[in-house]
């Protein structure tokens, strides 16, 4: 890790993960609204004529919005978690407690995890990395 996160950026981060399964769901279902509505004369903001273009621009603008920037940012930092270890299996356990871990320590503490192949030291340190990709994606470090 670079440097040590504020600790109003590393609140903001964890708020961020929290609310992961929700906006995946809301942006999931703008993306969809574009991509399944059919041009009618037009409407829906395509370009006449050229539907498919315009559905590809309202989907460029809407990759450009702040959810969907936080919602990538989380998925690029979970995409790097434990990227120096070979076993799928201990990768995706070690994801799965890290992000359970961010959306509530106190109910997925450490020794909750059974993640027996990882010190507390490294998995906090994991963690650690893990929001610091988060805030750095949204360049807020």
């Amino acid at each position: 890790m670079k440097s040590k996160i504020p600790y109003d950026v590393r609140q903001e981060c964890l708020w961020i993960v929290r609310g992961q399964e929700r906006r995946e769901k809301a942006c999931n279902e703008m993306r969809d609204s574009i991509i399944n509505e059919t041009s009618q004369g037009g409407r829906g903001g395509n370009l006449p004529g050229k539907p498919v273009e315009g559905k590809a621009i309202r989907l460029l603008k809407l990759e450009g919005l702040p959810e969907f920037q936080r919602m990538r940012a989380v998925q690029n930092a979970e995409r790097m978690i434990g990227n120096d270890i070979e076993n799928d299996y201990i990768k995706d356990k070690l994801k799965e407690g890290i992000v359970s871990n961010c959306k509530s320590g106190k109910k997925h503490y450490f020794e909750s995890l059974g993640l027996d192949y990882f010190s507390k030291r490294d998995f906090y340190r994991r963690r650690e990395e893990f929001i610091y990709n988060v805030a750095n994606f949204l360049n807020l470090v």
